[in-house]
């Protein structure tokens, strides 16, 4: 496998597999066919499905947004407003 600079994808993907949470499918459209490929390859050279390989990216991103104070939680009453409007 190759290194990925500030990633350490087996025992990330490891803690995630660990995790008992409730999940949600995400579809992502309009991806570029070429970036949708590059990240493919990426996932095989880390030995990585695309779920896990991206599900490690988003993880380490949100980690890294939060370490700077961003907050990224929404409280309940305006979860339960949103979910209405997507429903």
């Amino acid at each position: 496998m190759l290194p990925m600079v500030g990633l350490a994808f087996n025992s990330d993907v490891a803690i995630l597999r660990g995790m008992s949470q409730k999940t949600r499918d995400f579809l992502i459209r309009g991806l570029p066919v070429e970036l949708a490929n590059k990240v493919k390859i990426a996932a095989g050279l880390h030995g990585q499905s695309m779920q896990g390989y991206v599900q490690v990216l988003f993880t380490k991103h949100v980690k890294a947004l939060e370490k700077q104070g961003v907050t990224l939680n929404l409280s309940k009453r305006i979860q339960k407003k949103t979910l209405k409007k997507v429903l």
